[in-house]
């Protein structure tokens, strides 16, 4: 099973695999991934949803302790969605606290390699068509599934900031 990373459109308002995924996102996780924008409305509400998550794609519309831009990914194996990726395209003042890549993988699909996997295409999608030539991965210092992760994709840790998180750059 290959893993594949798929950038969020309007047609995925017509998705139920999507739906459904989305809709049992958790609002955090024990990993570090924060949902800022935890879907709980119906169906009938998604097309809503999609168009704002694309507002927030485009810079027009930001979320509370986000990047003010970012690209967002899905994650799918066989067509079936097992995660979310994001792509931030920060500020220098942003560069300070955050990274330009996060993902999410389900639990079932954890320890699988599939974190890795989606971390290289997230790097080679900054890199080749988000502009982003130094890529800052910031990791809390207790995850060390996803330290061990960056560094298998090459990431180098360039500092630790404050026991908050290490940052590592591509």
């Amino acid at each position: 099973m290959s893993v594949y990373i798929k950038q969020l459109s309007k047609e995925d308002e017509k998705n139920q695999k999507l739906f459904d995924f989305i809709s049992n996102l958790p609002v955090d996780d024990s990993g570090g991934f924060r949902n800022p924008w935890h879907y709980t409305e119906g169906h009938e509400n998604f097309s809503e949803w999609i168009d704002l998550m694309l507002k927030i794609d485009k810079g027009e519309y930001i979320v509370e302790r986000e990047a003010k831009q970012h690209s967002i990914y899905w994650i799918y194996i066989e067509q079936i969605p097992i995660g979310i990726g994001k792509i931030r395209q920060l500020t220098e003042e942003e560069k300070k606290f955050a990274g330009h890549i996060g993902y999410y993988i389900a639990p079932p699909y954890r320890g699988k390699g599939f974190a890795t996997e989606v971390t290289k295409l997230l790097i080679a999608e900054a890199k080749q068509n988000k502009n982003i030539e130094k890529v800052i991965i910031s990791i809390e210092p207790e995850n060390l599934a996803s330290r061990r992760i960056a560094e298998k994709c090459g990431a180098k840790l360039e500092k630790i900031i404050e026991n908050v998180a290490y940052k590592y750059t591509i």
